[in-house]
C-alpha cells in the first residue's frame, strides 16, 4: 500500500473509531429554535459515516465541489444540516446567508475551535484562526504591511519575473505551470515580507514549499472529523512537513529576533520588512512566527492560483491572447515595462482578472463556527425562505464558488468562462466576493491584484503565444475542464500543461 493510500484510510479508520468514543447521539446539543426551522440531512448512517465515506472519496476524485452542490441542489433553500460525528454542519451558497456569515451577522460566527485546532500548526493564533481581541490585534498589526503598494514592489516582482522567463524559454515542449507561478511567488512575497527570498525558482526543489503544502493537504482533509480532528495531529501524518517549516521560518525569526529591539528601531520604519516590525511590536517568537507564516500563504496561495487559472483558460483562446496583447500595445507597449498607471488603463486585462475570479475563487469553500445560538436568514422551510436554526459550536460551510455559479445571479451560462460577461454584466452587493466582505475583507487585495496584473502582462509581452498540452497523452480528455482539487484553497486536480513561444 503507497504512503497516499494509506493516509487516506487513517482518516476513514479515524472517523470509525467515533462509533467508539461518542456515546450520546447529539441530544445535548440538537439545534434550538430561535424563530428558525432545521434543513434537510442527507446522511443515512449514525454519526454521518456515510456522509464521511462520500467526503473522502469525492475528496480523492477531486469532485468534492460538485458533491456540495449535488447537496444543495436537492434541498429547496440550498442549505443544507450534514450530522458527521456528532457535530452539526451546516452547508449553503445562498447570498443571504453568506453576507449575514461574512457582514450582518459577523459577531455571530468566527473561526471557533474547530478549525483553530484543526490549522493550529500551520496558522498558529494567527488573524486568519483567531476571534476576538486576539484576531483584531493581529489584523491591525499586518494591515500596514498587507493593505499597502511598497514602492520597490513591482521591482521586486520584475527581478523574478526574469527568472521565470529562463524556465518557460527552457521548456519548448511545455511545461507545469502551476509549480513554477508558485515558485515565483514564493519568491517574491519572501523577499518582500521577509527581506529574504526562497529563491525557489533557482534551484530544483523547495523544501519549505513542498512542506508547506504537505501540511495543508493534510488539514484540510481533517476538517470533515471536526473535534475529532486533534486524533490525527501533523507529527503523525507529516512530521518531516512540521520540521521543514519550523526550520526555516524559525531560523530566519532567530536572525531576526537576535538583532535586538533597539536595533530594529533604528531602522527607517519605512523600509522595515513585516517580520522586523512584527519583531519590534511584539518580540516573541511565536506570534512572529504565526503572522508570517499566514501572511506568506495569503499573499502567495490565491495569486497563484488566480493566475494560473488565467493562464489555463488563456492557453485554450489564442484569439483572447492576441486582444490582450492588442490592449497591452495600445495602452503601455510590447516592449515596455508597465507601472501602475499603465496597468489601470486595461480594461479587457480587468475583465479577464475578474471573471476568473468568478469561476475560481481560491477560497471557493470557508469555515466559521457559531459562537452563539442564532439563526442563518433563509433556508428552511418548504420553500427554502425560513430562516434556519443555528446552535453555538455548530460549523457553518459556505460556497462562495456555489454562489458565483448559481444560474440564477450570473446567468445560464454560470459554468462558463466568458470575460465579456463583465461588458453586461454588474452583480449587486454580496454576489461575487473576490476579496471576501465585512470585517474579515482581504487586507492584501491591492497586492494581490497587482501582482496577477504584472505578471499576467509580462508573459503576454514576452511570448507570442501560449499552448495547451492537454493532460500529458491523453487526448480523449482534453477538452474536458480541468478538476479542482480542494486544499484549503482550490487548486487544479491535473498538471496544466502549456507551451510558450517567445516573440520572434
Amino acid at each position: 500500500m503507497d504512503l497516499k493510500a494509506w493516509k487516506d484510510n487513517v482518516y476513514v479508520v479515524a472517523s470509525l473509531l467515533g462509533l467508539l468514543v461518542w456515546v450520546v447521539w447529539r441530544a445535548s446539543s440538537s439545534p434550538r429554535s430561535d424563530g428558525g426551522g432545521l434543513v434537510p440531512n442527507p446522511s443515512r448512517f449514525p454519526l454521518g459515516l456515510d456522509i464521511i465515506y462520500r467526503i473522502v472519496q469525492r475528496m480523492r476524485e477531486s469532485t468534492f465541489l460538485e458533491y456540495t452542490h449535488e447537496i444543495l441542489d436537492e434541498t429547496p433553500g440550498r442549505t443544507a444540516s450534514l450530522e458527521i460525528m456528532g457535530k452539526r454542519l451546516v452547508l449553503t451558497d445562498r447570498q443571504e446567508n453568506i453576507t449575514a456569515v461574512m457582514l450582518t451577522q459577523f459577531s455571530h460566527f468566527g473561526k471557533g475551535h474547530t478549525v483553530h485546532e484543526v490549522f493550529k500548526n500551520v496558522l498558529g493564533d494567527s488573524v486568519f484562526a483567531t476571534d476576538g481581541h486576539a484576531w483584531m490585534r493581529s489584523k491591525d498589526q499586518l494591515r500596514p504591511h498587507a493593505a499597502r503598494i511598497r514602492s520597490d514592489d513591482l521591482a521586486v516582482t520584475e527581478f523574478h519575473v526574469q527568472r521565470l522567463f529562463r524556465h518557460l524559454r527552457g521548456s519548448p515542449d511545455g511545461l507545469e505551470v502551476f509549480d513554477v507561478i508558485d515558485r515565483l511567488q514564493l519568491d517574491i512575497v519572501t523577499e518582500i515580507f521577509l527581506g529574504t527570498s526562497t529563491d525557489s525558482l533557482e534551484h530544483e526543489t523547495s523544501p519549505f514549499r513542498d512542506a508547506m503544502e504537505t501540511l495543508l493537504k493534510v488539514n484540510t482533509r481533517r476538517i470533515p472529523l471536526g473535534h475529532l480532528a486533534p486524533l490525527l495531529p501533523d507529527w503523525l501524518l507529516a512530521p518531516a512537513s512540521s520540521r521543514k517549516v519550523e526550520r526555516y521560518i524559525g531560523g530566519l525569526i532567530d536572525k531576526t529576533l537576535a538583532m535586538g529591539n533597539e536595533e530594529l528601531k533604528l531602522k527607517d520604519p519605512a523600509t522595515r520588512t513585516l517580520m522586523e516590525e512584527l519583531a519590534v511590536e511584539q518580540p516573541d517568537r511565536k506570534f512572529v512566527k504565526d503572522q508570517l507564516v499566514s501572511v506568506l500563504l495569503a499573499s502567495k496561495d490565491p495569486v497563484t492560483i488566480l493566475t494560473v487559472w488565467t493562464i489555463y483558460e488563456l492557453s485554450r483562446r489564442p484569439e483572447l491572447v492576441q486582444k490582450m496583447q492588442d490592449e497591452i500595445e495600445e495602452h503601455i507597449g510590447i516592449d515596455t515595462i508597465p507601472d501602475m498607471d499603465g496597468l489601470k488603463k486595461l480594461t479587457l486585462l480587468q475583465n479577464v482578472i475578474k471573471e476568473t475570479m468568478r469561476m475560481y475563487h481560491p477560497l471557493g469553500l470557508n469555515v466559521r463556527e457559531a459562537l452563539q445560538d442564532t439563526t442563518l436568514p433563509v433556508g428552511s422551510g418548504a420553500d427554502g425562505a425560513v430562516k434556519v436554526a443555528v446552535s453555538k459550536g455548530d460549523i457553518i460551510l459556505y460556497s462562495v464558488h456555489g454562489l458565483q455559479r448559481n444560474t440564477s445571479i450570473v446567468g445560464p451560462d454560470a459554468d462558463v468562462w466568458d470575460p465579456s460577461r463583465w461588458e453586461r454584466w454588474a452583480p449587486k452587493s454580496g454576489q461575487f466576493l473576490p476579496f471576501n466582505m465585512g470585517p474579515r475583507i482581504c487586507l492584501g487585495r491591492n497586492f494581490g491584484q497587482l501582482e496577477i496584473q504584472y505578471v499576467l502582462v509580462r508573459i503576454l509581452q514576452e511570448f507570442e503565444t501560449i499552448s495547451w498540452c492537454g493532460y500529458g497523452g491523453k487526448p480523449e480528455l482534453d477538452k474536458e475542464p480541468m478538476r479542482i482539487k480542494v486544499e484549503l484553497n482550490t487548486k487544479f486536480a491535473s498538471p496544466v500543461l502549456c507551451k510558450f513561444v517567445s516573440r520572434k
